[in-house]
């Protein structure tokens, strides 16, 4: 049999469509907003982020350098705090 079998084309997923990049300004913005919630005393772990933002290793470790070279968090080895510039537009925000 020549070509693709067409019983196996339908039961494999799309490559393209299961390994989709998530855009690193949207992974950006949900760690510092998941920095700047209230519920967890401001100090987060890289492990807890990965966790609760659902992103991979590598696409937190870009995330967190860009937001360092923003100046809007403080990486310590592997824990993560907001600034004080953070959160202070983060008040600003909330008025």
């Amino acid at each position: 049999m020549q070509g693709k079998d067409s019983d196996t084309d339908m039961l494999l997923p799309d490559a393209q469509t299961t390994h989709a990049t998530p855009d690193p300004r949207a992974t950006e913005a949900g760690i510092l907003v998941l920095l700047l919630s209230g519920g967890h005393h401001g100090i987060w772990t890289r492990s807890e982020i990965e966790l609760e933002a659902g992103a991979g290793p590598l696409d937190v470790q870009d995330a967190l350098a860009a937001l360092q070279a923003s100046g809007l968090v403080h990486l310590h080895d592997e824990l993560v705090t907001p600034t004080r510039a953070a959160r202070f537009l983060n008040e600003l925000v909330e008025l």
